[in-house]
C-alpha cells in the first residue's frame, strides 16, 4: 500500500509509512494504549494483504448467518478511514486462522468499547454493528473462565434503545423513501432480535428482552424492500420464526403438567406448520432450517414431562434433533467455521440431547448394547468427526479455514457425547439410577474428576482450565439442562 494519509471525522490524520504498518495505524486510530509492543506485536503488523484476506473470510461467514452486517465494500484503506472499529471487529472474527492476531484483536476490541462506551457514553451506529459482529461468532474465541455473552448482549439491547431504533420503525409511514443508513440500521435492529432469541432465550436460557414487536416488524419489511443482499427479501419471515421461539420459549418456562406441555406443542407444530407453508424459496429454508427444527426440539428439552421415557411423542423431539445436525453436515466442512453462535449453541444442546431421546425412544427394544440403542447419535459423531477431518486437510491449503479452539471443544464435545451414550444405555434401562446432566459429564471428562474413567483433553492454552465441574457448562449454556 502507498504512503497516505487517512482523515476521521474529526479531522485527525493518520499516516500508513509502509505496507507492514496498517495494523499499527488501526490501532493508533483508535486510540487503543496496549500494555506492550512485543505483547501485542502480531496485531501490530497486519499488512494489508493480511487484512484483506479477512474481510474477503468476513463477507463469506456473513452470508451463512442471518442479518449480520454485509461489507459494502473490502476496502481496506476506506474501511480503516470511516469504520475503524467495526474492522477491529471483523478482524477478530474473521482471523480465527491465527490464534494470536485474534487474541490481541479481541483484548483491543474490549479495550476500545470499554473506553468509548462505558466512559465516555458514545452511542453511534458503528459501535453498535461491531458489537453485533464481535456476538455472532463468540464461540471462535471461546474462554470459559472469561464468558460474558448475555452481559454484551443485555448491553447491545441498551444500545439498541439509545440509538433510539425501537422509535425509528415504529411506524410504517414515512419508510417510502429509504436510505442506505436506514436500511443497516434495519439489518442491525433485527440482528440483536435474532441474537436475543436464538442465542439468549434458545442457547442460554435467558428471557428475550427485546420486546418491540411493532417496530421489529416494521423493520423487517425495510430490509425486505431494500433487498441490498439475497436473504434481504425474507426478513420478515426470519422474524416470525423467531417470534413463534421467543413465545414458546416463554411459555415452556411454566409448563407443569402433560395436558399443557402437549398443547403448547400442537400449538407450536401449527405456528411452524403454518410458517413453512408461507416460506417456500429453499434458500429461506436453508439458512433457517436448522434453526426452524431446533425450536420443535426445544420442547422435549425443557419439559420434563415429555422427556419422560415411553412418551408416545418422542419421535418428534428425536426426528428434530436429527434434523438440526444432518442440515449443518450437509453444508460441509468449512461451515464449522462460519456458523454463527446460534447455530452452534443448537448443535451442542442438540449432540447432548440425542443420545436420551433415542434411548428413551427405543426403550420398548431393551439392549446393553450402545451401538444398538444409539445408532444416530453415533452417526452423528462419526460424521462431525470426518467433518472435522476434512476441516483440517482443507486448512492445510486454504490457511483462513484454521480455527483450533472452535474445533477443540467440539472435538472434546464429540467425545464426551460418545461416553454419555454409553453411560445412558444402562443407566436409563434401570430408572432407580439417577440421569446425569451434559455439564457433569462434560467437566468430569475435561477434569477427570470421576476416578480417572475419562481422559482429558487439552486445549492447548486457549480455553483455560475449568475450576468445578460445573464451570465449564454452567458458562457457556447456562443451567438449564437440567436433565
Amino acid at each position: 500500500m502507498e504512503e497516505e494519509a487517512l482523515s476521521r471525522e474529526n479531522g485527525t490524520t493518520y499516516e500508513i509509512v509502509g505496507p507492514q504498518s496498517l495494523g499499527q495505524v488501526l490501532i493508533q486510530s483508535l486510540g487503543v494504549e496496549l500494555p506492550s509492543s512485543l505483547e501485542n506485536e502480531e496485531l501490530a503488523n497486519v499488512d494489508e494483504a493480511a487484512c484483506a484476506n479477512y474481510l474477503d473470510w468476513y463477507q463469506k461467514m456473513s452470508e451463512a448467518a442471518p442479518f449480520a452486517y454485509q461489507l459494502r465494500t473490502t476496502n481496506v484503506d476506506l474501511l480503516l478511514a470511516e469504520s475503524p472499529m467495526l474492522l477491529l471487529s471483523i478482524i477478530v472474527t474473521a482471523s480465527s486462522s491465527d490464534e494470536k492476531v485474534q487474541r490481541q484483536a479481541d483484548r483491543a476490541f474490549l479495550q476500545v468499547f470499554a473506553a468509548r462506551v462505558v466512559f465516555n457514553g458514545e452511542k453511534r451506529m458503528e459501535i453498535f454493528q461491531s458489537l453485533l459482529t464481535y456476538l455472532n461468532w463468540y464461540h471462535l474465541r471461546f474462554d470459559s473462565q472469561k464468558q460474558q455473552f448475555y452481559q454484551f448482549m443485555q448491553l447491545a439491547n441498551g444500545m439498541a434503545a439509545d440509538l433510539a431504533l425501537p422509535r425509528l420503525f415504529a411506524q410504517s409511514t414515512g419508510m417510502s423513501v429509504m436510505t442506505a443508513q436506514t436500511i443497516e440500521k434495519a439489518r442491525a435492529f433485527l440482528q440483536c432480535y435474532y441474537l436475543n432469541v436464538g442465542g439468549n432465550a434458545l442457547g442460554f436460557d435467558r428471557p428475550e428482552t427485546l420486546r418491540c414487536p411493532q417496530s421489529l416488524i416494521v423493520a423487517a419489511e425495510v430490509l425486505a424492500r431494500g433487498r441490498q443482499f439475497p436473504h434481504d427479501q425474507n426478513a420478515p419471515a426470519f422474524l416470525e420464526l423467531m417470534v413463534i421461539a421467543s413465545q414458546h420459549q416463554e411459555g415452556m418456562r411454566n409448563s407443569e403438567d402433560d395436558a399443557r406441555c402437549l398443547g403448547m406443542l400442537q400449538n407450536l407444530e401449527n405456528s411452524l406448520c403454518g410458517w413453512e407453508t408461507k416460506v417456500m424459496p429453499s434458500h429461506t429454508q436453508s439458512i433457517l432450517a436448522p434453526t426452524y427444527h431446533f425450536i420443535k426440539a426445544y420442547t422435549f428439552l425443557k419439559s420434563k414431562y415429555l422427556r419422560r421415557p415411553g412418551s408416545h411423542v418422542l419421535g418428534v423431539g428425536l426426528e428434530a434433533c436429527q434434523a438440526v445436525l444432518t442440515h449443518i453436515l450437509e453444508k460441509g466442512s468449512s461451515h464449522l467455521v462460519k456458523l454463527c453462535i446460534v447455530e452452534w449453541a443448537h448443535l451442542i444442546t442438540t449432540l447432548f440431547i440425542l443420545p436420551w431421546l433415542e434411548i428413551s425412544a427405543m426403550l420398548d427394544h431393551p439392549t446393553d448394547s450402545a451401538d444398538v440403542q444409539t445408532p444416530s447419535t453415533l452417526h452423528f459423531i462419526s460424521a462431525f468427526r470426518t467433518t472435522l477431518l476434512d476441516l483440517r486437510l482443507q486448512s492445510e491449503k486454504e490457511m483462513i479455514l484454521q480455527a483450533n479452539t472452535l474445533s477443540g471443544w467440539l472435538e472434546t464435545i464429540l467425545t464426551a457425547v460418545e461416553t454419555r451414550a454409553s453411560v445412558l444405555t444402562g443407566r436409563l434401562s434401570n430408572p432407580a439410577n439417577e440421569e446425569e446432566t451434559a455439564f457433569e459429564l462434560v467437566n468430569s471428562f475435561l477434569n477427570k474428576e470421576d476416578g480417572g474413567s475419562y481422559q482429558s483433553f487439552e486445549m492447548s492454552g486457549q480455553t483455560g482450565a475449568c475450576n468445578s465441574k460445573e464451570d465449564w457448562w454452567l458458562d457457556f449454556m447456562s443451567e438449564w439442562l437440567d436433565w
